[in-house]
């Protein structure tokens, strides 16, 4: 299953959810011009899919985006001189709202 159609499949009756704000956060990401960030949603996407197709738990799930999620924000305090401040702060940022995301599925699936 693609990862973008089991996010729409998530259930969320009261429409809480932010399912588009999720899929654009994985794929800008995936798409970013900035290697460290871009690698990153590179994993989401493989994450996703894995959760998706049944080939991974939700409790994994949720460790490798946690890993991921700690992974970019150590990369953009690492690279300090090599990335611009704007590309660190960005990368906090995004680090910041795939926790957030993240949550909210793993409440969406305990919920259903």
């Amino acid at each position: 299953m693609d990862w973008k159609e089991w996010i729409d499949g998530i259930d969320d009756p009261e429409g809480i959810f932010d399912k588009e704000g999720l899929k654009d956060l994985i794929e800008n990401t995936a798409n970013d011009g900035e290697q460290i960030i871009r690698e990153n949603g590179e994993k989401l996407i493989e994450y996703t899919t894995l959760l998706a197709n049944g080939e991974l738990s939700l409790s994994d799930y949720e460790l490798f985006v946690r890993q991921t999620k700690r992974q970019m924000e150590a990369n953009a305090i690492l690279e300090g001189e090599k990335v611009s401040i704007e590309v660190r702060e960005r990368a906090k940022k995004i680090a910041s709202r795939v926790g957030i995301l993240i949550l909210n599925i793993l409440i969406s699936k305990l919920l259903k």
